[in-house]
């Protein structure tokens, strides 16, 4: 048998040959024991996922030693699996105290390697390839699998087999052994029986409390709003019964606006409550993309919100309806009221497409390749005091659910209330109104809730409701402003009795788009394109052009047929005024650098709201009042000629390409 803390070539000549070359098509029960049928000294495995039924029968099997690295990171899964066979766990803990078994789990990072280590008494195989030791996986139950493999014969020095076992030797190095807690518990108990011992720790796994209850929530959300429970079915949260008092009252705590009580088997809830929205200030909404259905608890009941088809003449109407909601814009005093309605049309098409965030986030990962850290950008609307943001999400909400929906105050943002909602497992936009400034600065909750949100809080096993913010001014310059999709709502509207009752006669009328948009978005979600990953609203436009045809109805020139940059950048408008209408600041090339000198009556603030405007990948650097861009050319393709010579300059090149095109 080799040793892996010695180098080959000590213990063996020196040999020329090199390792036999073979492949193994995994696609019968079969197959791999015919790969491995002469080999049953040793087993060595790194997988990320191990069937422990699968590492008994290897055992039956005639293999002397096995030793297994647990790729996956949620490892206390293991325990969690052994939970109840309790006979399963005393065999392995068996073979283990005999030095047969070894297991090792990750620590930190998950480890995707497939990676195979066998001997005999005259040969060492090594394999490589997409087989996880499973049953599934060396079944061929259900998949087929490929492996390579190369075969040394032992007692000859091989350079490939010394590198193999290193990389074998730095996978074990990265885990931490998965008895070795059974072990103290066991050294620290021994007036206690072992089997009971054993019992405590499958029963004690590490996951957190917060999992846990995001998990058990995902089960009951999915039980309530399929439609599976009958009208006298009451719903239960099924909780191990030896998870202890305090992660129940966790759970109750949690389940409380639902009035939980106590069974033998779990805690039942109050199925009207959980379907009303207003329990918690937030409604429940299921995505089911099996059957192809978008539904939601409201008022008690549970409603579907997927049609196949609406009539020509009403789904007229209804587009016809939510035109009239844009054209509220040419009641209020803005710059640009086509830019205006651009912008608030943009807006509506991200609420409506926010309860995919979740799926759209798997479609691009699967079309682009593998699994994408950043996920679809969060909506901020922002703008002046009176400029229609809380009406804005009044009439979204109406056209989501039927019902007007109270936005979650702003005020009131933090980690800790977010990461509590995101437990609900609702596909139903995270809705936070009107942020005070303070939210945004250093320190404040917002930096590390949307640096984390998708990037670090998301999981593919849960539903991940998309956050949408509405604030004053626009987002800090930085690593946040990257993940955020701003849109500015540049109108202020006049509080008149006449708009008043404007608003409130669009927001009273019935309008269910939003059932035939549910159908169209899952359907293209289900027959994706790459096309669809290049910005998030992408499906949305789609879907509206497709159901403006239906009806019929042309496309108004304020419907944004491309992303809202191309057709407008707010903040460069600012800086057009600022330096060109109020001449509150000058452009001056210094060398290789682009300085821009405000005036001295402008103060900090007024100096970071420009600076907030600038794209966010354009280097810069400040001292009071200056401001030195590092690559003027970047500034320039941005905001154009900084004076007339480059104008002029600009212009001549453009003609010159003119010219040269055939």
């Amino acid at each position: 048998m080799y040793s892996s803390k010695k180098d080959q070539s000590v213990l063996f000549p020196y040999a020329e040959e090199s390792p036999k070359f073979l492949t193994k098509r995994i696609q019968r029960r079969t197959s791999l024991d015919n790969m491995l049928k002469s080999y049953r000294k040793s087993l060595k495995v790194i997988s990320c996922w191990h069937s422990l039924e699968t590492v008994l029968e290897y055992f039956e099997k005639g293999f002397e030693e096995i030793t297994l690295v647990v790729g996956d990171s949620i490892t206390d899964n293991y325990r969690t699996d052994l939970s109840g066979r309790i006979e399963i766990c005393e065999q392995l803990y068996d073979y283990y105290k005999s030095g047969k078994l070894t297991i090792y789990v990750t620590s930190d990072k998950q480890i995707h390697s497939k990676f195979f280590l066998v001997e005999n008494n005259t040969h060492i195989l090594a394999s490589n390839g997409s087989l996880n030791f499973t049953k599934n996986a060396t079944k061929a139950t259900h998949q087929v699998n490929y492996q390579w493999a190369l075969e040394f014969e032992k007692g000859r020095n091989y350079d490939e087999l010394n590198t193999l076992i290193g990389d074998y030797e730095w996978h074990k190095a990265m885990c931490r052994p998965f008895f070795g807690e059974l072990d103290e518990l066991i050294s620290k108990n021994r007036d206690q029986d072992e089997k009971e011992v054993m019992e405590q720790w499958i029963v004690s796994h590490t996951i957190s409390d917060e999992e846990e209850m995001t998990k058990l929530i995902s089960d009951l959300n999915r039980e309530i709003l399929s439609g599976s429970l009958t009208p006298e079915q009451i719903p239960v949260i099924r909780i191990n019964p030896s998870a202890g008092s305090k992660k129940i009252k966790k759970m109750e705590e949690l389940l409380k606006p639902f009035e939980p009580t106590r069974v033998d088997d779990g805690l039942a809830i109050n199925p009207k409550l959980y379907l009303d929205h207003r329990s918690i200030s937030y409604p429940m909404m299921r995505v089911d993309m099996d059957t192809e259905n978008v539904s939601i608890g409201m008022s008690s009941e549970r409603k579907n919100l997927t049609v196949d088809s609406i009539p020509p003449k009403l789904l007229d109407k209804y587009l016809e309806h939510i035109e009239r909601y844009i054209l509220t814009a040419k009641r209020s005093k803005t710059r640009d009221v086509r830019v205006a309605m651009l912008s608030m049309y943009e807006a509506l098409l991200c609420v409506l497409s926010a309860p995919f965030s979740t799926e759209y986030h798997k479609m691009n990962s699967r079309q682009v390749g593998g699994m994408q850290k950043r996920g679809p950008r969060i909506l901020h609307l922002f703008g002046p005091s009176s400029n229609g943001k809380t009406h804005f999400f009044w009439f979204a909400s109406k056209l989501l659910t039927g019902e007007r929906i109270d936005s979650l105050a702003g005020e009131q943002i933090s980690k800790k209330a977010v990461r509590g909602y995101l437990m609900f497992n609702s596909a139903f936009p995270m809705m936070y109104d009107d942020l005070p400034s303070n939210k945004w600065n250093k320190g404040g909750p917002m930096d590390p809730i949307i640096k984390n949100y998708w990037d670090t809080w998301w999981a593919i096993d849960y539903v991940f409701p998309q956050l949408i913010l509405s604030s004053n001014d626009r987002c800090p310059p930085g690593p946040i402003k990257s993940r955020v999709k701003e849109i500015e709502f540049a109108m202020k509207f006049q509080d008149s009795p006449e708009n008043k009752q404007h608003f409130w006669k669009l927001l009273t009328f019935e309008n269910q788009i939003f059932k035939l948009f549910t159908s169209k978005y899952i359907n293209k979600l289900k027959n994706p394109k790459l096309s669809y990953c290049e910005e998030e609203l992408v499906i949305a436009r789609e879907c509206f052009k497709e159901m403006y045809q239906e009806a019929g109805r042309p496309l108004p020139d304020f419907f944004p047929v491309n992303a809202l940059e191309t057709y407008v950048d707010s903040g460069r408008e600012m800086w057009y005024d600022l330096i060109k209408r109020d001449g509150k600041a000058i452009l001056k090339r210094n060398g290789n650098a682009l300085q821009i000198r405000f005036d001295k009556d402008m103060n900090s603030a007024e100096i970071g709201r420009h600076l907030k405007c600038l794209p966010n990948d354009m280097l810069h650097r400040r001292n009071g009042s200056l401001i030195t861009i590092v690559m003027p050319e970047d500034f320039e393709e941005w905001y154009g000629p900084i004076n007339k010579v480059d104008a002029v300059k600009k212009k001549v090149s453009g003609w010159f390409k003119r010219k040269k095109q055939p």
